[in-house]
């Protein structure tokens, strides 16, 4: 019950028997304290390619909490298989509220992972994952208007056009070659 003894027990599972404890470090991942769910996504980076398919499938949950969380593990781990996926989080989350930020703190992990994949390795993803990418929207924001005519403002919380512009690039580049 006590997070710093969950927080020990990932450690020691960490260094025990990483692999064996994929399962529970997924489970983990829906800890209500944060400091767990950092350590274990910690915990799943360090592991890396075997606990790829796990994190997979947390991203394709409808939890903000949990995707943002194995969207940094992702974007640690650095694998091109999982960039369709990353793109399908912004998507997913391309609008929300002031008042809920979850979904846009998952679309910022994935924008940030998809970004490091871009830079270090685009060649490597594959190229209908960069059509995807193509394809992100911006995540919208909306917060109480000011002006008494709306009731509701919309502005852009992420910005994707970076992230596009390199996938556009790397399609580009492939076309070209």
């Amino acid at each position: 019950r006590d997070p710093q003894r969950r927080i020990a027990a990932s450690r020691a599972l960490r260094r025990a028997r990483p692999v064996q404890a994929i399962p529970a470090f997924l489970r983990a991942m829906r800890d209500p304290e944060p400091a767990v769910r950092e350590a274990v996504t910690e915990a799943l980076a360090e592991i890396g390619h075997p606990a790829l398919e796990g994190l997979v499938e947390a991203l394709s949950t409808q939890d903000a909490s949990l995707q943002h969380y194995a969207a940094i593990a992702l974007g640690r781990i650095g694998d091109p298989a999982a960039a369709q996926h990353l793109a399908a989080v912004i998507s997913m989350n391309r609008c929300t509220s002031e008042e809920y930020p979850l979904p846009l703190q998952a679309a910022r992990a994935a924008a940030y992972a998809l970004h490091s994949l871009l830079r270090s390795r685009p060649e490597s993803i594959p190229t209908e994952a960069l059509r995807q990418i193509c394809d992100v929207p911006d995540v919208m924001v909306e917060k109480p208007s000011l002006k008494e005519s709306q009731a509701v403002a919309t502005e852009i919380g992420l910005d994707c056009g970076l992230i596009r512009d390199l996938a556009r690039q790397e399609l580009s580049r492939r076309h070209f070659s």
